[in-house]
């Protein structure tokens, strides 16, 4: 999948591979947010997404909420604003739509496949009972009991 990247008024949002990056490039963005550099986000550890819309008297944002990562605060000029958002204006909606619905679709695809894990074959299963058996953690008894239950 090719990376995708919108600009907003304090920084960029980056879809790259199985993650999202904000990034605070500009004069703005050093302006609300400092020198903290990059956040990075997997897609499975994002739990949602919040998506404003612009209007003609608010500015709209992505912001990614995510387990384990600090949102931190903005300074300054978007005081409220969290550090895990992108703040767009009106001028923007077109792409930051198009991003969002392909965010939507990536975010989809990654949550399928966290939640389907790649499962060990039999042969897998019995080769690591074997191990178990062959070291002494296990008894010939025990080994016989997980074969028949795989078997």
């Amino acid at each position: 999948m090719n990376d995708i990247e919108i600009k907003g008024v304090n920084g960029q949002i980056c879809i790259s591979g199985n993650k999202v990056i904000i990034k605070r490039r500009g004069g703005m963005a050093l302006f609300t947010h400092g020198f903290k550099g990059d956040k990075e986000f997997l897609l499975t550890q994002i739990t949602s997404v919040e998506f404003r819309k612009a209007d003609l008297f608010m500015k709209g944002h992505i912001r990614i909420i995510a387990s384990g990562v600090d949102e931190g605060q903005a300074a300054l000029l978007y005081g409220n604003a969290s550090e895990n958002a992108v703040i767009f204006g009106l001028e923007h909606k077109k792409e930051f739509d198009k991003f969002r619905e392909e965010f939507g679709k990536r975010l989809d695809e990654a949550r399928q496949r966290s939640a389907h894990p790649v499962s060990l074959s039999v042969a897998d299963e019995l080769q690591k009972l074997h191990t178990l058996k062959t070291s002494g953690v296990i008894s010939e008894g025990d080994f016989e009991r997980a074969k028949a239950r795989l078997l």
